[in-house]
């Protein structure tokens, strides 16, 4: 029995599909002129048009609506909604502005690919490393989305319920803003439905994605380096290389392998650290505040709480994950170059390894705006710093439930 061989493009396949449902196609063919290009161009400013304009909808609630009939339980809401959104806006916005840029990084890795594999013991490497990441990632996006609809689709439920118990029908949103407050009549809810849950998918959607196709990026970022690794590792082998041009030639291809990851790195890193930095932040003080809602909920309704946090601790989780094999990989190539056979080379070939030790002295890593460095012990960080400002805000309107009912917003 043939076994199956993964490709590239089944590493990107569930992330190109997921981008795909707001108009936005990565290394697609579809770059004809005429009809076609236009109505894809048209769908994806659309998309764009509704997730931002729902970001600001979310805003405007607690703007416009009167003070005397919003409470501190729904401004916090609309802000932890807000954040999510504005966060997931700019990753849109980011991989919009720089698709040629993407595009390019990521057809590196696809005509780099066969390389990878031709040589028998490099199959446990690309298939196994590439195959075990791709599951995982495929799956998180798969769960993330089920969870998305869930969350928005509940109120549907929620209202079948309490109509066929009660024979009174509420109409219910999966979340406020000001457009759902200002026409809250029957003919325009399901407009109003339809809206916002196009606007929530645009932002799952696009924040998915964006982590995902971070988190893939670095996988064959580190695929690479492993198979450098074992390049580095063989690059001396007395009884196959007698000749020492041959074991300088397969020098050289690392060196200029191990240069031009450092550089796909740097590019990475360049494109997407502003957004995560703006990432870590929301979503530090997104658990807070999910944190503070959770003690105020009574009942059942903690379960809701208990779903979001996982969800946003499991976001930066696997960003810093990644992160930290990255910087565990680049720093494995200066142990391979050091246990090599060099002492049985020319004095030529130990220059060039030393070349290659001075090259990872350097540990490769994304940092976020100079500030957060993605790796699990900025995960440490970020979730130290929630629990201070959960800390704080508990101390500050712990208290309010007493004063005012601790409704209204994602309370029930």
């Amino acid at each position: 029995m043939t076994k199956r061989i993964l490709s590239f493009k089944e590493t990107i396949s569930f992330i190109q599909f997921l981008y795909s449902t707001i108009g936005l196609f990565l290394m697609r063919n579809i770059r004809e002129t005429g009809l076609r290009k236009n109505l894809i161009t048209l769908w994806l400013f659309l998309s764009l048009l509704c997730g931002i304009t729902t970001t600001i909808d979310l805003f405007l609630y607690i703007v416009l609506k009167p003070r005397n009939a919003i409470s501190i339980w729904e401004i916090l809401t609309q802000l932890f909604i807000g954040m999510y959104f504005i966060s997931a806006m700019l990753k849109t916005v980011v991989v919009v502005f720089h698709k040629d840029k993407i595009e390019k990084l990521l057809k590196w890795f696809d005509d780099n690919w066969p390389d990878a594999r031709d040589e028998s013991e490099n199959e446990d490497i690309v298939e196994g490393y590439m195959r075990n990441n791709t599951w995982w990632m495929s799956h998180y996006v798969y769960i993330s989305f089920a969870s998305y609809i869930t969350v928005n689709l509940s109120p549907v439920l929620t209202m079948a319920i309490r109509y066929l118990s009660t024979g009174n029908l509420k109409f219910l949103v999966p979340f406020n803003t000001w457009l759902q407050y200002s026409h809250p009549g029957s003919f325009e809810y399901p407009f109003v439905y339809t809206y916002l849950i196009y606007g929530s998918h645009v932002a799952s959607a696009s924040s998915i994605c964006f982590d995902t196709m971070f988190c893939i990026i670095i996988c064959h970022i580190c695929m690479h380096f492993k198979v450098l690794q074992e390049k580095v590792i063989t690059s001396v082998v007395p009884e196959a290389n007698s000749s020492p041009e041959i074991c300088e030639k397969i020098l050289k291809e690392c060196i200029v392998k191990q240069q031009k990851l450092i550089e796909l790195t740097n590019v990475l890193g360049s494109l997407f650290n502003e957004v995560i930095f703006f990432n870590f932040t929301a979503s530090s003080f997104n658990m807070c505040v999910d944190g503070f809602l959770f003690v105020m909920q009574p009942g059942l309704g903690k379960i809701r709480f208990v779903m979001m946090f996982l969800t946003l601790m499991s976001q930066i989780f696997i960003l810093c994950w990644y992160g930290q094999e990255l910087i565990n990989n680049s720093l494995c190539i200066s142990d391979a170059a050091y246990n090599c056979l060099w002492y049985e080379s020319t004095q030529k070939f130990r220059k060039m390894i030393l070349h290659i030790i001075h090259n990872s002295q350097k540990p490769q890593k994304i940092i976020a705006v100079k500030f957060w460095e993605v790796s699990l012990k900025s995960f440490s960080k970020l979730i130290q710093a929630s629990w201070s400002y959960f800390a704080l805000l508990n101390t500050v309107f712990g208290d309010w439930s007493f004063l005012a009912p601790a409704e209204g917003g994602l309370l029930t």
